[in-house]
C-alpha cells in the first residue's frame, strides 16, 4: 500500500518559558506535493505556520523510499525510546490511505540540535 502522508512531531520540554517553541509539526503530503510546518509555544498558541510547495518528483522519490522501508518490517523499529530525561520526544506518523497511521517514536535528542 502506498503512503499518502508523513507527519513528524518534535516536542521540547527542556527548561524554557511558555513563549518558547515546544512543539513543531511537519506534514509532508504526497498528493499535494507540499510540506506544512507549524510551531507552537508552551501555551499551545500557533507561533509559526508555513506551507511550502515542493517539486512533485522529489516528493514522489521520498515516498517511494518510505514505502520500501515500510514494506521491510525488519528495516525499521517502531520505538526508539530510551530511559533518559533530556526533555525531547519525537513522533513520526506514516499514513497509508485511510488506514490507521503507522507510528514510530523516540525520546533521544536529535543529533543536529545545537
Amino acid at each position: 500500500m502506498q503512503s499518502t502522508s508523513l507527519t513528524i512531531e518534535w516536542h521540547n520540554w527542556v527548561l524554557c518559558s511558555s513563549d518558547d517553541m515546544v512543539l513543531e509539526r511537519t506534514t509532508i503530503s504526497r498528493a499535494a506535493s507540499t510540506i506544512h510546518v507549524k510551531q507552537f509555544n508552551g501555551r499551545h498558541d500557533l507561533i509559526h505556520d508555513e506551507l511550502v510547495r515542493v517539486n512533485a518528483d522529489e516528493i514522489y522519490d521520498l515516498f517511494v523510499l518510505i514505502d520500501q522501508v515500510m514494506m521491510d518490517t525488519e528495516a525499521w523499529i517502531p520505538d526508539y525510546s530510551v530511559d533518559v530525561c533530556d526533555g525531547f520526544m519525537w513522533n513520526i506518523n506514516v499514513r497509508q490511505g485511510r488506514s490507521t497511521p503507522i507510528r514510530i517514536h523516540g525520546t533521544l535528542e536529535p543529533s543536529f540540535w545545537p
